[in-house]
């Protein structure tokens, strides 16, 4: 496809591996960082890719840039509870989440299916450029939502299920060091065995299936925290979609900081 000129608003962790892979893709990339202003200038696309703390702080920054920076397509990067897209001024918005661990985020963006969705209806010249542009950069493959905001929810409560499965981790521990058992034996080794499963079965297979599957995730204990979990769940509480979510989360973070202080 042609190049597109394309501008991330936020040149953080996740601005620079999405536009690394924009780049390798044969687009031309710029970087708006956000206490740094550049020329303001039309863009067929931008990202943003910087954080949502508040809804209308958000929503504001976004459309503020969108105001000097104006572009056929705004493409939403960042983890949002799904009212914050009612808030934004653009009649072509792409919800299209970020889904990789920052520690391996180049290398999970190029593995991960890339999911995106339209806020509203698009034109079918519109929707045949967003599938091209998405294919030159995901060659592995990308997957249209028909709800951007069941997407932006779904997004949001990926990340929070690290915040629950590190939660299990900890009970898990708690009672294996109550009865002497051990937690690697009851946990992590056995929940990596099905992993040696995948493996054979890749193995044996003769209709061109992957060599190596992705191996189940194991979680360890430990403090919840991170860049995400805790802020999300934030904002699902906040939106009053998940209530209870924040206060288990804080409570099992007392709990490992209380066992663990001596």
């Amino acid at each position: 496809m042609e190049c597109k000129k394309i501008l991330i608003i936020g040149a953080g962790t996740v601005g620079k591996a999405v536009g690394t892979l924009i780049e390798e893709g044969g687009h031309t990339v710029s970087y708006q960082d956000l206490g740094r202003l550049i020329e303001p200038q039309t863009y067929d696309i931008i990202h943003i890719a910087f954080p949502m703390v508040d809804i209308v702080e958000w929503a504001e920054k976004v459309n503020w840039w969108l105001d000097d920076y104006p572009c056929t397509y705004l493409i939403i990067e960042s983890s949002i509870v799904p009212s914050a897209l009612d808030h934004l001024d653009h009649p072509r918005v792409i919800y299209s989440p970020i889904r990789a661990t920052e520690a391996i985020m180049p290398q999970q963006l190029k593995t991960n299916t890339k999911f995106w969705a339209s806020l509203g209806q698009l034109t079918r010249e519109s929707w045949l450029e967003l599938k091209t542009y998405f294919t030159s950069i995901y060659p592995q493959g990308h997957q249209e939502f028909e709800c951007a905001e069941s997407l932006a929810f779904g997004k949001m409560l990926e990340v929070v299920d690290f915040g629950l499965q590190i939660m299990f981790a900890q009970q898990v521990k708690l009672a294996c060091d109550a009865h002497g058992w051990d937690f690697d034996e009851a946990y992590t080794k056995y929940r990596r065995g099905s992993q040696y499963g995948y493996d054979y079965i890749s193995d044996m297979s003769s209709d061109g299936a992957p060599d190596q599957w992705v191996p189940r995730a194991i979680f360890r204990p430990g403090v919840i925290g991170g860049k995400c979990v805790m802020q999300d769940a934030k904002l699902l509480e906040d939106a009053n979609l998940l209530e209870s979510m924040m206060l288990m989360l804080r409570i099992e973070n007392r709990i490992f900081k209380r066992e663990n202080s001596s």
